[in-house]
């Protein structure tokens, strides 16, 4: 047998044990510094694995922030456009009773401009009388317009 590597211990689960192996001769055999730069090593990797838990916890609570946060966002924007087509609505609204007006507004004026037409035409003003004018439609026209 070597003199350099003495037989220290064998690995077997948890424990370590002086000799293993048949009758005299162990299966295999580490030297101290061997055991111990194995020891060194799994030490440092049970850092290396609790710092990347930590990390991994810095992680999911940073992305469960995010989540609420994306969740916030998400909920105020449902808001507003909520709210912004509750003003298209009434905007709408307000446009089509504008148009509404006008057209009475126009109608009215026509049936205005209609009756000085017809009882007093010489109090007409020249620009009543082209308004009057442009708002003629042949009545084939009119009358398609009706269907």
């Amino acid at each position: 047998m070597d003199e350099q590597i003495k037989p220290v211990a064998w690995a077997v689960g948890d424990k370590w044990s002086k000799t293993f192996g048949y009758g005299n001769e162990p299966v295999a055999l580490y030297s101290q510094q061997s055991i111990d730069a194995l020891r060194a090593e799994v030490e440092f990797h049970k850092r290396d694995a609790s710092a990347l838990r930590s990390q991994m916890d810095v992680l999911r609570d940073g992305l469960a922030s995010e989540r609420e946060r994306a969740e916030s966002m998400r909920a105020e924007l449902a808001e507003q456009c909520r709210l912004h087509a509750i003003g298209m609505e009434r905007e709408l609204a307000l446009i089509g009773r504008a148009d509404r007006a006008e057209a009475e507004a126009a109608a009215k004026q026509a049936r205005i401009d209609e009756l000085m037409l017809e009882y007093c035409p010489d109090e007409m003003t020249p620009e009543q009388i082209e308004n009057w004018k442009r708002h003629q439609v042949p009545a084939i026209d009119a009358a398609r317009k009706g269907e």
